[in-house]
This record gives structure tokens, sequence and C-alpha cells, in this order.
């Protein structure tokens, strides 16, 4: 009985994990309603301090809570639904009931990824945000986020742009979206996807929930990534979230002279898997989602915002150097000596194109012959690829465009 679900989920004193126990061995808050004291006492791991807390059996909560999400056009999804996400599911502290606004997306057939980063985002990290966003939901995947501004926000408006399937984890009840100025935003979710919060109508945005949301962002994912976060932050939160419940964690690399992107660097420095673009993420899935996952970068709209790449400005022809013979082996040339007149690149950036050829190599042999920094390797050759001069390919391999 759905009203008894709620009953359940808004129990205080007890929390999800705890109420996840008691199911296994209630088997449903229709069983836990009924018990009597007795009958309590009676079962073995019934803790004292839990038997006058399940015995309130005022439903007259339950019953608000209910008609207010039918005015107000909120679902209610109890653990034990169909349309409850199975990868939240299996989680020892998943909510009992889960609300949500809009078009539950298909579950089994699209992998999920979570994309999250700081609120004072780079130009930079807005710009990867859009884009992986709209390339996650081109190759066939499911984009979620907190929808807070910045890298989360950014990350589902590229989606949506893209037409891809979105969803936004609420810290509070449907009723009161958080924030008020992504409201455009949150609209249009809700013609591609759906907004969810373990949250019933009324309840606030407090800053213990953004936390506890956190474990949901993750929590309905195949994997996470983090665009830019500082050391502390909401979205190094949501990663150790990750870490706990096993799932796959990806990180961009960032600026290392800036705090903004502490926190994501020292994720890859610590092992955790580089993503130079959403199909970095999606083509682990391509076994499982066979039929809905395939690599479609090239279909995805630029970010209205992002600069077009630096052309190098064709060079006069000399005409005594009509007759000089071609170059051999061009295939294996390099950056350099194909095209002298190079962009405005910088120093670091000059040499790492030198490193470079038009046949893909490997990114961790780049790395290994620049002799610097792992990170800071990987933040110049993300910047190649976002000025058009190099070109990721499958295998985590890197050439000259």
């Amino acid at each position: 009985m759905q009203l008894h679900w709620i009953w359940y989920a808004m129990l205080k004193g007890i929390s999800c994990q705890r109420k996840r126990q008691l199911l296994e061995i209630f088997r449903s808050p229709d069983a836990l309603f009924l018990a009597q004291k007795k009958d309590l006492e009676q079962v073995q791991g019934i803790k004292r301090e839990e038997i006058p807390v399940l015995m309130n059996k005022d439903l007259t909560e339950a019953s608000q809570i209910r008609i207010r999400c039918k005015e107000r056009g909120i679902g209610i999804l109890a653990l034990a639904d169909s349309g409850y996400p199975d990868t939240l599911r299996m989680l020892e502290d998943a909510p009992m009931v889960l609300y949500y606004m809009g078009q539950l997306p298909d579950w089994e057939g699209m992998p999920a990824i979570a994309m999250v980063g700081t609120r004072n985002a780079t130009a930079h990290g807005l710009r990867i945000a859009h884009l992986f966003g709209a390339q996650a939901a081109a190759c066939g995947g499911i984009v979620v986020s907190g929808g807070a501004k910045g890298i989360d926000g950014e990350a589902l408006e590229g989606a949506c742009r893209q037409g891809g399937t979105c969803i936004a984890v609420m810290a509070g009840g449907l009723d009161r979206w958080y924030p008020k100025e992504n409201t455009p935003l949150f609209t249009e979710i809700l013609q591609r996807g759906c907004l969810i919060s373990e949250y019933p109508p009324g309840i606030g945005n407090a800053k213990w929930n953004f936390l506890q949301r956190n474990r949901l962002i993750s929590g309905i994912s195949q994997a996470v990534l983090v665009v830019e976060a500082p050391a502390k932050s909401g979205a190094m939160n949501t990663a150790q979230w990750a870490a706990d419940q096993g799932k796959e964690l990806y990180a961009v690399p960032g600026n290392v002279d800036g705090t903004h992107c502490q926190g994501s660097n020292q994720l890859l420095k610590e092992g955790c898997k580089l993503a130079f673009s959403a199909w970095d993420i999606l083509e682990e899935f391509v076994p499982r989602y066979s039929g809905s996952v395939q690599d479609n970068r090239e279909k995805v709209n630029r970010p209205p915002f992002a600069p077009e790449p630096v052309q190098p400005e064709k060079k006069r022809e000399n005409p005594a150097q009509k007759d000089k013979k071609p170059i051999d082996n061009e295939g294996k040339s390099t950056y350099s000596v194909l095209n002298n007149d190079l962009p405005d690149l910088t120093p670091e950036e000059k040499d790492l194109v030198l490193l470079l050829t038009k046949e893909p190599v490997s990114v961790d042999s780049i790395v290994e012959r620049a002799q610097i920094p792992t990170a800071k390797a990987m933040t110049i050759l993300t910047m190649l690829t976002m000025k058009g001069i190099a070109k990721n390919h499958p295998g985590r391999r890197i050439s000259l465009k």
C-alpha cells in the first residue's frame, strides 16, 4: 500500500539503511504498520529504542503528502515499484520512496552518467560540461546531475540541447525548485526526462540535504564524471559516494595552477579514470547496451559560447619552393614539420605538439615522454583537442587532427 510506504519513509529516528534491514524481516511496510508492540518485542534484532518509533501509526502526514503530490503532478515511487531504478535499489541506504516530475527514463535500456562539478566554474569548465553533456546524449546515455549553477546545470543544458534524456536530482521537495534561476532548465528537463527527490513536497533545501542528495546522483548512475571540483566541494562528496558504491569514476584534467580543479586533479593522481570526451565513458557500456550506445560525437552541436578553433594562416606560395620534394613518411611527421604556422599556442602546448603525429599514439606514452606532471600533461592535451590541433581516438589514443 503506497500510503504505508510514505509513512515508513517519513519515520524519524531510523536511518534508510536500518529501514532496509527491517524490511528484510517484515517483508513490507504494510506488515510493519500492522505489527503491534508485542509482535515487535518478539522479533529478534529489533532494537528497544526502535519500538516506540514503529508504534507511531499516524497516517496523517503520509495522507497529506500524497494529496500534495497529486495536486502538484508529482509521482511517487516506492522501493518495490518497477519504475524505481535498479542501480539505486540495490544500495543499502536506498530511499524507501522517491518523488518525481516528468517522464521516467528507460533505466534498463540506457546507461546513466552523472556529471558534477563546482558552481564557480571557469569558462573552460562550462564549455567542457556542456560539450560532454551533449556528447553523452548523442551517444545514447542519460545525463544525471544536481541541477546547480555551474558545471551541473551546464551538463544538463548540453544534453537538453542535443535532445537527450536528463535527470536532475533535487535536494528538497519538488514544489521548491532550487536554484530559482535554473527554472527554465528544469522546465525543459520535464520534457526530456525528470526531476527526482527523496524529499516530499514542502521540504526545503537544507545544507544537509545536499550531501544526502549526492548519494542519489551517483546511486542512480553507472558512472560519475567530475569536470571541475575544488578539494572540498559537493562534487568531491559525490565522488566519494561513487567510490563507496563501487561506481566507475572519471575526471577531466584541469588547470594545475587553479584551486577550482584541485579536487578533480587529485582524483586523477589517485588513479581515477581520465575522460577526454563522454565517449571515453560510454564506450565501456557498449557490450551491455549495444542497441542504444554508439559513438555519435560527430553529431554534437558545439556549445554556443565555445570559440571556434584557431586556424593557421595559409602561407603565401614561394616560387622558389615549387620544386621542393614532398616530405617522406608524411603520416609520421610531426605537426611542426607539416605546418610551421602554429596557431597561438603556449610554449608548453607547442612542446607537447612536437610529440604528436598524424598516426594515433597512446596517451600514456605521450604523458611519459612529456616529462612533466601527469595532470598538467593531460590538461595540455585537452586544450589541444579543444583548439582543433589534436584528435582523440578509441583506446585512449591521440593524434594530430
